[in-house]
């Protein structure tokens, strides 16, 4: 009996607290990077674009400064182009065909001559004007340089304008020896002589 008891109290006993365990927090899930999205076709190609135009405004600017540098400049006729809006006819209006001009006779044509050569006078004023014009004055080849004599008022022979080329003018450094040589020397001499002494 006494068993009996006992058992009959521990079914009686009110049950024993079970400790409580502190919640632990679960751990964080793991952090996954991810890979970085693709470009995009419309990425790739606006930055192909944008390498394209800037190639088109670098060859542009390119020719433009060619065209200034040789001297081109637009002139009154090319001043503003025309909008090509303005001279497309209405797409509602049809023109009718033009018609053919008659073909014009075909006119013979001209035999093109050639050049004479330059004759011995040409060829000694601008041997003239090209060596000795910027020092020395001399109407009739259209100089007036005033560091040399002026020739007109001067009048030298051939043989005076032979000598001052051979040893440099009057010998002050200013004007170098043989400026002038061999049949070009002959033919300014000779020039010189004919025009001043009109």
């Amino acid at each position: 009996m006494a068993r009996s008891r006992g058992k009959a109290k521990s079914r009686n006993r009110p049950p024993r607290p079970q400790p409580v365990q502190a919640a632990v927090p679960s751990p964080p899930p793991p952090v996954v990077e991810e890979p970085p999205a693709p470009v995009e076709a419309d990425e790739r190609h606006g930055s192909r674009a944008a390498q394209v135009a800037a190639i088109g405004v670098v060859v542009a600017s390119t020719a433009l400064t060619f065209l200034l540098l040789s001297g081109w400049t637009p002139g009154p006729h090319q001043s503003t182009p025309q909008k090509l809006a303005a001279t497309a006819p209405p797409p509602t209006q049809t023109r009718a065909p033009k018609p053919k001009p008659a073909a014009k006779p075909r006119a013979k044509p001209k035999k093109q001559v050639a050049p004479a050569p330059p004759t011995a006078q040409q060829i000694s004023k601008e041997t003239f004007q090209g060596q000795c014009g910027f020092c020395h004055t001399l109407a009739a080849a259209g100089t007036t340089g005033r560091v040399g004599p002026n020739l007109d008022q001067l009048k030298p022979t051939k043989q005076r304008v032979l000598d001052a080329i051979a040893v440099g003018g009057r010998r002050t450094g200013l004007m170098p020896p043989d400026i002038v040589d061999g049949s070009d020397a002959q033919l300014v001499a000779a020039y010189v002589a004919k025009v001043s002494r009109r």
